[in-house]
């Protein structure tokens, strides 16, 4: 006969809870050790002095934040994982529907309700973690300027230059040249022998008009690519900016001591409600799974 999907998970599931509390107390530690109970305008004021126009233009992190990050995203995830075997353990413990007898079935119900938001809560704040780092990656970019861009400050400029092969450009020469004999020989006969001529001969016309035909039929199309690269770097910073960065430290210096509350909370809470009803978590229908076995309410 093949094992309860319960039994499977029961293992983890009473070592996540027994793990609530040691987890919740190594939660408080940090918050004690890293987050000393400064005001907001105390953190500001400790950012600023720190965060100077020569700092910011060297891309030089925040230390203190990063350093809680890489502190806090471990524990949380510690935490998440833990909530989540106690959920799935409960869950697998839920009974089949029927009439009658489900009070301890609804109460199963609301504590696994309660465990799925606190384990949806404290995943949250580890999704938010890496946002930091993009907004602040962003406001470094506006202020480095082109030093900071992945292209270097370069920017590529095309430009189409029309040319003609080198073979019509000959024929165009000597066609010119051609209708430029034709005019002195005009001009240095006489005035009858000119007559004479004109009428004897049709008049031919000028090549004008088919060498700009040929020159417009032969073109070709030639495209130059030219690369600019700036070297003007900026050697002072936007007061706004400054003050934007100093927010946007103070900001997650806060929701990171937030996220660390939240989640020894969370441990605390689940592991409280989950003992104050555990036989009806693992026995919502009483011992022997049907009859009263003082599970009525009357």
């Amino acid at each position: 006969m093949a094992p309860e999907p319960s039994s499977i998970t029961l293992p983890c599931y009473e070592e996540a809870l027994s793990k609530m509390l040691p987890l919740a107390d190594e939660i408080h530690a940090l918050l004690s050790a890293s987050f000393p109970d400064d005001t907001t305008a105390a953190v500001r004021s400790r950012f600023a002095t720190q965060l100077t126009s020569s700092v910011v233009l060297t891309g030089v992190p925040n230390s203190e934040v990063s350093l809680l990050l890489s502190k806090c995203e471990p524990l949380l995830e510690s935490v998440q994982s833990k909530l989540w075997h106690i959920t799935r353990h409960i869950h697998l413990l839920t009974p089949k529907v029927e009439d009658g007898n489900n009070f301890g079935a609804d109460v199963q119900s609301l504590v696994l309700k309660f465990v799925q938001e606190k384990e949806s809560l404290v995943s949250g704040y580890m999704g938010d973690y890496a946002t930091y780092f993009w907004q602040r990656g962003n406001c470094m970019e506006k202020i480095g300027g082109p030093r900071w861009r992945g292209d270097g400050g370069r920017t590529v400029v095309e430009e189409e230059v029309k040319v003609g092969s080198e073979g019509d450009d000959r024929e165009v020469k000597d066609e010119e040249k051609t209708g430029d004999d034709d005019a002195k020989d005009e001009k240095g006969g006489s005035d009858a022998k000119g007559k004479k001529r004109k009428a004897a001969e049709p008049v031919v016309p000028t090549t004008s008009s088919s060498t700009t035909s040929k020159k417009t039929s032969s073109t070709s199309t030639k495209t130059t690519t030219t690369t600019k690269t700036s070297t003007s770097t900026p050697n002072h910073v936007l007061p706004d900016y400054l003050s934007y960065l100093v927010s946007l430290d103070v900001k997650w210096y806060l929701y990171l001591k937030d996220s660390l509350r939240q989640a020894a909370d969370s441990c605390l809470m689940v592991k409280d409600m989950v003992e104050k009803n555990r036989d009806k978590i693992e026995h919502p229908k009483g011992p022997a799974e049907g009859g009263q076995n003082g599970m009525s309410m009357f």
